[in-house]
């Protein structure tokens, strides 16, 4: 079988990149916590009952085959890829992660499977036709990091070295996927994460690229949502990890080169048992400032005890105004606790994200998972439950559409390498 040699194209795999198929647009929104706690609501109630009847099967089948012994270019057979491009889909989908991050590995998966028949629903007939002028193949495979950089170290290393994957998706996490990235990059193998904003992720020569919106240009974003309101000082925070302290130097130069007075500038340990006591002692540094202006950056699951420390501290009162990033979720509320107190504790907060929702063309690919076969879930039967689930609650998260496209990116990306 003849296969595609990605090393030598990551350049050009890097311009192609620009072409995504979703419009990206960024925009400001006020949370909205009566209409996240009736979605965390509706999840949960959907968990506990039966789960929905699955999607009737269909065939998962390629508009080219492998080769001869599959029928390539036999009379009535399909014809013959040139090539065929072998990617691994490494992504967290399960270990008690919310249904609906489940639906970026799938939507991803469902990329594939629109690659292999060539369907351009989602990204135009002209795109689709250039995998079919390239004569290239598709065979992805499932991996699941588990949020957790250990885990993606191995799924990076089953990928690459075991499977001899030539290109990889994933991670989520920027704390998972840089060192993920040390070993696509030593074995040559380009990777594209859908979800990792962290800036310095991609400023390091690794062969890493991303469909997501970093996050230098999001703390510009803030600074100047900042400065539109005629607010001057600012106390901020964010997780001690790759994704945070990265954000916390991009969001340190946005406000010098804006003239933005930092009061405060504190990192919290994420995702452990000691971050209750360390969102609260970053809570008594910023109420020891006196600041009323807040840029919180957090992960979902520290949403509740970074809000229970602000609340005691009297930071959630009138005349503090809150603005946080793309790290809190409706999730936050489907994993609380008490999710009525934390509505209520977020209420008036202000998000910076960049939305893919926006663009027709994400409810394009929603109608595409509505109608996809189970067979694009190959064979994992946890990741089939959890995005039935999702999909049954209609939780698609924004970052399936970053998923969907670092598929077809690098597939284009291929097209342009001799086989």
């Amino acid at each position: 079988r003849r296969v595609v040699t990605m090393r030598h194209a990551w350049p050009l795999a890097l311009a192609l990149l620009a072409a995504l198929a979703f419009s990206v647009a960024a925009r400001v929104a006020a949370a909205a916590p009566p209409v996240l706690l009736r979605a965390a609501r509706r999840g949960r109630a959907l968990a506990q009952a039966a789960p929905p009847a699955p999607r009737a099967e269909g065939p998962c089948d390629g508009w080219c085959a492998a080769n001869a012994s599959e029928g390539g270019d036999e009379p009535g057979g399909l014809p013959a890829c040139r090539a065929t491009l072998k990617v691994a889909v490494a992504m967290p989908y399960a270990h008690g992660l919310s249904p609906q991050r489940a639906t970026r590995a799938a939507s991803a998966l469902l990329a594939c499977q629109h690659l292999r028949e060539l369907d351009g629903r989602v990204v135009g007939a002209n795109t689709a036709q250039r995998i079919r002028e390239a004569g290239l193949g598709l065979e992805c495979e499932l991996y699941d990091t588990q949020f957790d950089a250990q885990a993606g170290l191995n799924a990076a290393l089953e990928a690459v070295v075991s499977n001899e994957s030539h290109a990889l998706v994933g991670s989520a996490r920027s704390a998972v996927t840089g060192p993920m990235s040390e070993v696509t990059t030593f074995f040559g193998v380009p990777q594209v994460s859908h979800a990792s904003t962290a800036s310095d992720l991609t400023r390091s020569g690794k062969l890493l690229a991303r469909t997501v919106i970093s996050d230098a240009s999001v703390a510009v974003v803030t600074a100047e949502l900042v400065v539109s309101l005629d607010w001057s000082y600012v106390a901020f925070f964010a997780p001690n990890d790759e994704y945070g302290l990265g954000w916390k130097a991009d969001f340190e130069l946005a406000a010098a080169a804006r003239n933005i007075t930092l009061l405060a500038s504190e990192v919290y340990e994420t995702s452990s048992d000691s971050t209750p006591a360390s969102a609260a002692s970053v809570m008594r540094a910023i109420n020891s400032t006196r600041a009323t202006i807040i840029v919180g950056i957090m992960f979902s699951q520290d949403a509740e005890a970074i809000f229970a420390s602000a609340d005691y501290y009297g930071l959630l009162e009138e005349g503090f105004a809150w603005i946080t990033a793309d790290g809190l979720t409706a999730a936050a509320l489907e994993e609380a606790s008490d999710p009525e107190t934390l509505s209520r504790r977020m209420t008036g907060l202000l998000q910076v994200v960049a939305d893919p929702t926006l663009s027709p063309l994400f409810g394009e690919m929603v109608a595409a998972r509505y109608e996809a076969p189970t067979c694009i879930y190959l064979g994992d039967d946890t990741l089939q439950e959890l995005d039935t689930v999702a999909l049954a609650n209609g939780g698609i998260h924004p970052f399936a559409a970053y998923a969907y496209d670092a598929v077809w990116a690098l597939a284009l990306a291929a097209t342009e390498v001799d086989p």
